[in-house]
Order: structure tokens, then C-alpha cells, then sequence
């Protein structure tokens, strides 16, 4: 049982109720909307001129839109650590390695011992190389290959150590640590992405 109602003052079937099983559903049509913007103006309203008319600038990005884009030149900073574990008589930590003792938990059984070898800040371009000599004559590359979109905006790089060569993506502020056997030593690269 539905019926349709036309609504006084709109001229016809511009706008339109249908009432079914008590409930109300409004069709606004276009045509509704502008008549009504002419009737509710005064009687001498004037055309609008070329100047109201003008498109407005382009507005400056809002502050969520500029801290989730990606910077104008796309760059990243990696703040890379050469350690070296070794087994000694006495367990002996470098002062400057103390806020990463936990990560350090794996390699406990089998070294006692972790040097701070090297510390280095890289700040790489989108598709440039950078890179850490490590004790054991190779060396340790970065190449930043850029952002991923998403909630957490991801840091894409590669890693290229000697035989092995990786891809990651990480969020601001993650350590990622890779090992290199070295004889009876371990190097471990701590690499931190800011």
C-alpha cells in the first residue's frame, strides 16, 4: 500500500514524498533545488558577474595532508652501527651499546663480548647508494628506494651485504640488525631508519 503525495509550492513532480508502510522518501531533483534558490532570492537579484564567478586558488594542503605526504625530495636517514661480538674471559659491554642490550639476547650464548666498531649516519636520496666499510674489508650498502603509501607511511630500501643482497620496508624509528660471520667473531649492523 504506498501512495504518492505531491508537496505544495514545489510546481509538480520536481519533488516528490512516496509514503511506504508509514515511512517517507524525498526525490529532490535538481530542478526543485534552483526553484527554490529563485524564489527565496530578492526580485531584483542580478546575474553574477565574470568575477564571482572566477575559480578560487587551490587551497594550501590541510596539516594531516602535509605530514602524510611524502617529502618534496624523497630522502631517508640511516643511522647505521658496526658491532663486533667476540667470546671473551669476562663479558664486557660497550657504554655506547647500552640502550641495545636486549636485541644482544640471541647471540648471549655464544658471545660475551660487543664492541661498537663503527657509527655512521647516512642521508640518502630516492636511488642513491650509500655504504659502511666493516672490519672484515667488505662493505655494507644501502640504496633508499622510497615510500609506501598507507596508515604508517613504510621507508623502502636495500640492503647489500657481501653474498647476500634484500629488499625492506620499515616504519620510522625500526632497527633492523644483520650478522656476518668473521672467524671467530660475529659483526653485527644494527641499521636504524629516521
Amino acid at each position: 500500500m504506498s501512495q504518492s503525495t505531491q508537496i505544495a509550492g514545489t510546481g509538480g513532480s520536481a519533488e516528490r514524498a512516496t509514503r511506504s508502510h508509514g515511512s517517507v522518501v524525498r526525490r529532490v531533483g535538481l530542478l526543485a533545488g534552483l526553484l527554490a534558490l529563485l524564489m527565496a532570492g530578492p526580485a531584483s537579484a542580478t546575474p553574477p558577474t565574470a568575477a564571482a564567478v572566477r575559480p578560487k586558488a587551490a587551497a594550501a594542503p590541510s596539516k594531516r595532508a602535509r605530514s602524510v605526504a611524502a617529502p618534496a625530495t624523497p630522502s631517508a636517514v640511516f643511522l647505521v652501527r658496526v658491532i663486533e661480538a667476540s667470546k671473551g674471559a669476562t663479558a664486557r659491554m660497550d657504554p655506547r651499546l647500552s640502550a641495545m642490550q636486549r636485541e644482544f639476547r640471541p647471540f648471549l650464548g655464544q658471545y660475551n663480548q660487543f664492541a661498537l666498531i663503527r657509527d655512521q649516519t647516512l642521508r640518502l636520496n630516492l636511488n642513491q647508494a650509500g655504504g659502511v666499510a666493516l672490519p672484515t674489508g667488505k662493505r655494507f650498502g644501502l640504496t633508499m628506494l622510497g615510500f609506501t603509501a598507507g596508515k604508517v607511511r613504510r621507508i623502502r630500501y636495500e640492503v647489500q651485504m657481501p653474498r647476500t643482497r634484500m629488499k625492506r620496508s620499515v616504519a620510522p624509528g625500526a632497527r633492523t640488525l644483520d650478522v656476518i660471520r668473521n672467524g671467530a667473531k660475529l659483526t653485527i649492523i644494527s641499521t636504524t631508519v629516521r
